[in-house]
């Protein structure tokens, strides 16, 4: 079954990325946005994840945010794109383009790849983040800045928040669950499962915030973030 499962995957991805690149060429970003969706509901619908949301009322629809994100699992993409219904883009690590078909579609999509070990270019990739956002997007964002290796939470690096402190959009922590057993890193097998999403309510970001107020910020991200893992 898990074969079958993968087969289907590929294929419908392929199809998914062929059609979304040429929508979005046509119609602009918000279409990849939509197909997006689309195909991350597809990709929970047959790996067999079941997710309950916690929390969509502290959102308003009108608005546009920063998401921030704890990140365990190659699933938590899809499984966040399929729950918020935003224009949401995804800011990614540019090594994920090497991935045969989903990393083209990564590529040639209106997300955001950023190298972080080239300061001009992920100062490049950023900016564009902000001119999403003032133009109507919500970003997400994983601030631990690669999977966790056992499911448990890192620590929040400054930089993923630079996206809020330069657009001045509320940032919203976000927590995944269970994850990281449908699909842990270092694996390539994946299993069904329950999955849960708390999204918090929505934390402003002062305007021309001090060093002391982004820490403070930070700080207080991740402790929602690690509250809501360690209250199951």
């Amino acid at each position: 079954m898990y074969y079958i499962k993968s087969l289907i995957i590929i294929i419908g991805t392929i199809i998914y990325v062929s059609i979304a690149l040429t929508a979005s060429m046509l119609f602009g970003n918000q279409t990849f946005a939509r197909f997006a969706r689309s195909w991350s509901k597809f990709l929970v619908l047959i790996i067999g994840i079941k997710i309950t949301i916690e929390g969509l009322e502290n959102l308003d629809p009108k608005s546009n945010y920063v998401f921030i994100s704890n990140h365990t699992s190659m699933t938590d993409i899809p499984i966040l794109l399929s729950t918020l219904k935003y224009d949401a883009r995804i800011i990614y690590k540019k090594e994920l383009e090497k991935f045969p078909i989903f990393g083209f579609g990564l590529k040639k999509s209106s997300f955001i790849g950023i190298v972080r070990e080239e300061p001009r270019k992920a100062i490049e990739s950023i900016n564009n983040a902000v001119k999403a956002i003032k133009a109507g997007a919500s970003v997400i964002v994983f601030p631990e800045g690669t999977r966790s290796q056992d499911g448990s939470l890192g620590e929040f690096k400054k930089g993923a928040f630079m996206l809020a402190f330069r657009s001045g959009k509320d940032i919203v922590p976000v927590t995944i669950h269970n994850a990281y057993n449908i699909l842990p890193k270092g694996s390539s097998k994946f299993k069904s499962g329950p999955a849960k999403i708390q999204i918090g309510k929505p934390i402003k970001v002062p305007p021309k915030a001090s060093k002391k107020e982004e820490e403070e910020l930070i700080a207080e991200c991740q402790r929602v973030v690690s509250e809501n893992l360690n209250n199951k």
